[in-house]
């Protein structure tokens, strides 16, 4: 729900609800500028792209520590992630905040890894990355938008044949 409302000093307020009924709003000199700032607002809501500018400034560090402390998982499973996470994620993202993990970021990300590790590494590098990424998106309820880079942006890892 979105709306421009007039304010007493003649400027136009646009104000929009997001999905936890928080109200978000700014204030223009243009009616016109009010409206096209609604409509992408409500576009980016639409296609799953809407960041919460409050929400998604919880550094991805902080995020990190909160998923590993609440999933279950097998112990091996843990630990290859925690390294994953010490020696890919944490050195890369660390202090970024939520909302400023852009597709640009990641790919680049991906990308030094490719140029020095294998490709076990790198695919466990990514999908520790998309793990993590996916679990704040769900549980920060618009704090990082959808899921950024598509899966097949990770390295494959080949199997041996024998």
């Amino acid at each position: 729900m979105s709306w421009v409302e007039k304010t007493a000093g003649g400027r136009h307020r646009a104000a929009y609800r997001d999905g936890t009924g928080r109200r978000h709003s700014r204030i223009f000199v243009r009616k016109a500028d009010a409206k096209t700032w609604l409509a992408a607002a409500d576009a980016d809501r639409a296609r799953g792209l809407w960041v919460d500018p409050r929400g998604g400034a919880l550094p991805f560090r902080d995020w990190a520590e909160t998923w590993f402390a609440t999933r279950t998982v097998r112990p091996t499973t843990s630990a290859g992630d925690h390294g994953r996470y010490n020696n890919h994620l944490q050195p890369a993202f660390g202090d970024l905040p939520l909302k400023d993990l852009t597709p640009m970021r990641i790919r680049t990300f991906v990308s030094e890894l490719s140029g020095r590790r294998a490709p076990g590494a790198r695919h466990g590098a990514a999908r520790a990355r998309a793990a993590v990424h996916d679990a704040a998106r769900r549980g920060r309820g618009g704090s990082v938008a959808d899921e950024p880079v598509p899966q097949d942006g990770a390295p494959r890892r080949r199997r041996a044949t024998t």
